[in-house]
């Protein structure tokens, strides 16, 4: 019987352990091969880098990568990534940046001087097999997003600090939207970057997504957080393992504040619940879902994460 609880308790912590960190690494990295939506011309997605994986992507039966090392931008038609064709190799005395996007049968990437530091963008058509280049990009080095003729990236100063970019596709332009932060993603009207204090506390921006104004600041001391629809979720540490949760609904421009918990790991939030858990992970654990109507937590046994996209049926307790 002993033996069985025992076995029981791990199964519970081996399940929340992934459920962290699926959660957490999911918002910025996608580690599935997956089917591009050849149908719909807004589709962009990330190519990424040998070193990295942020997500590989298959469009019209090719999956695209980029190698850092051996500085080139390649295609495969086999998942075991054997038959090669290379599409993009850097000039000399430059390298690609980390990561570019594939929108309409154009790449874009970025191409940086060794010595300078300094970047390019490039694109490069996969029907007439030319790169263009299109403009400077500074500190530009990894490509995210790309939305309404707008490129939006992120990059580093030479003192190492993270910057965001937007980049203009029609006016050939390059604006730095934030000195000290991380692309986000988009939402609806705004770009939501996670910015980074002096002290290193981390935040959450909105700018605007025409012209990458700042329009408010979320919060400065943010832990964890997900963005449902159209309301973002987060939680705020007040002590160790002390959390207040609260919500910022963008369109309705309202924030509430739920309750204050003791957690030590967070799971998923979805519209309904957010998930944690309290207490050392071996033996003694024990797991909640906060509920946002009831402003309460409550207890649960167990966690299993499923791959639907309805938010809150990715949950069974």
């Amino acid at each position: 019987m002993k033996e069985k609880q025992d076995m029981k308790k791990r199964n519970i912590i081996r399940g929340f352990l992934v459920l962290v960190m699926v959660v957490m690494t999911g918002f910025f990295i996608n580690l599935e091969i997956t089917k591009a939506d050849e149908k719909n011309t807004e589709n962009y997605h990330l190519i990424p880098w040998d070193d990295g994986q942020s997500g590989t992507y298959w469009m019209d039966g090719y999956l695209y990568w980029i190698d850092m090392k051996k500085k080139k931008i390649s295609r495969y038609s086999d998942e075991e990534m054997t038959k090669e064709e290379v599409l993009v190799e850097a000039d000399k005395g430059t390298c690609i940046g980390e990561c570019g996007l594939l929108y309409d049968d154009i790449i874009y990437y970025v191409l940086i001087d060794n010595k300078t530091h300094a970047g390019n963008l490039y694109s490069y058509n996969l029907k007439s097999r030319e790169s263009n280049k299109l403009g400077a990009a500074r500190e530009l080095q990894r490509l995210e997003v790309l939305v309404d003729g707008k490129i939006y990236g992120c990059g580093y100063t030479k003192t190492g600090n993270p910057e965001v970019f937007l980049y203009d596709l029609k006016g050939k332009k390059l604006k730095q939207i934030c000195k000290n932060g991380y692309f986000g993603q988009i939402v609806g009207k705004y770009i939501a970057i996670q910015t980074i204090s002096s002290s290193g506390k981390s935040g959450m921006t909105l700018y605007r997504k025409s012209d990458g104004q700042k329009i408010k600041t979320i919060t400065s001391n943010c832990s964890y957080y997900e963005f449902i629809d159209n309301t973002f979720y987060y939680v705020e540490p007040i002590a160790e393992f002390k959390y207040k949760i609260k919500s910022y609904n963008i369109e309705k421009k309202k924030t509430i504040t739920y309750g204050t918990i003791k957690a030590n790991e967070f799971g998923a939030i979805t519209s309904k619940y957010l998930y944690y858990s309290n207490g050392p992970m071996i033996g003694e654990c024990k797991y909640y879902k906060y509920s946002f109507a009831k402003k309460k937590s409550i207890r649960i046994t167990d966690c299993l994460l499923y791959t639907s996209d309805a938010a809150d049926d990715r949950i069974s307790v």
